[in-house]
Formats: structure tokens, sequence, C-alpha cells
């Protein structure tokens, strides 16, 4: 029960949009657009939620 309200709290867009993206090792957005479909995701999701950093990265 803990794990899925976790899960859904996770999906939540006020959590993208204040994420910070250069925490985590796998993401560089300056590269990492097109090489892996999941993190392009994640990018993609973070800049529709308004996130300062991947809207920033974009403009790059």
């Amino acid at each position: 029960m803990v794990c899925n309200k976790f899960n859904q709290l996770t999906k939540h867009d006020h959590i993208f949009e204040y994420i910070n993206i250069l925490i985590f090792e796998r993401v560089n957005p300056l590269t990492s657009w097109s090489r892996n479909k999941e993190v392009f995701n994640f990018l993609k999701r973070c800049r529709e939620c308004n996130n300062s950093e991947a809207l920033y990265s974009q403009k790059m």
C-alpha cells in the first residue's frame, strides 16, 4: 500500500517541475536528449511541467 501511494506521488507534475535533473548520473541534459528513450521521456516530462533546468538546457 505504501509503495502504491509512493508510486502515484512520483508521477505528480509538481515533482517533475522542481526535481533537480543534474543530480542524476545518467542525465546530462546537454547530451542525453537523443541517447536513451527513458532519459528523453524523463526530460520531456520535466519540460512539460516547466522544470527550469530542463527548459534552460533545451535552449542551449
